[in-house]
């Protein structure tokens, strides 16, 4: 919403977009939850349930944004591999809601909706390949390590050497 809506403001820049399991156009597992969702009167779940008003509308102005080239940008998709814990119930965002902009998507092999954008180490896959989409991009440019060997991830904490990127 806030690229898609202030279009003016991010035009003369170059943006990376890295997408983690993004609900973009909603998940099932509201309707699910619903009964749970009422009680606590949690109007979020109810915005990312599948076909939304609310999603379905972003949905379409951000694809309208991107097909114009209103903007300089690149972005990735990743999709989570299982449900929570492992079990084989689905996923809480499906392939097809996790990977609608930017082409190849990449499923992270033993993620979860959780831990896809919790990264154990810089060894781990989803680390690496936000890590290869920066350098890749010319966001960063740190050599041709898989791995940062100062640092125990990009963006972990505060570091005067990462400000710019902040």
């Amino acid at each position: 919403y806030m690229l898609e809506a202030n279009c003016e403001s991010f035009s003369d820049k170059n943006i990376g977009l890295c997408l983690y399991a993004s609900p973009s156009i909603g998940s099932k597992w509201p309707k699910f939850i619903n009964q749970i969702t009422s009680i606590f009167n949690n109007s979020l779940a109810k915005e990312l349930e599948f076909a939304s008003p609310i999603l379905s509308d972003l949905d379409v102005r951000f694809a309208a944004m991107l097909a114009k080239k209103k903007l300089n940008i690149v972005g990735i998709e990743l999709c989570e591999n299982t449900f929570f814990f492992g079990i084989p119930i689905g996923k809480v965002v499906n392939q097809d809601s996790a990977s609608r902009y930017f082409g190849k998507k990449t499923i992270i092999p033993g993620s979860d909706h959780s831990t896809i954008v919790k990264p154990c180490s810089v060894n781990d896959h989803a680390h690496q390949v936000l890590y290869d989409f920066l350098c890749e991009h010319k966001f960063i440019n740190l050599g041709h390590e898989k791995v940062l060997p100062k640092y125990p991830s990009l963006f972990d904490r505060y570091s005067p050497d990462f400000e710019k990127y902040y």
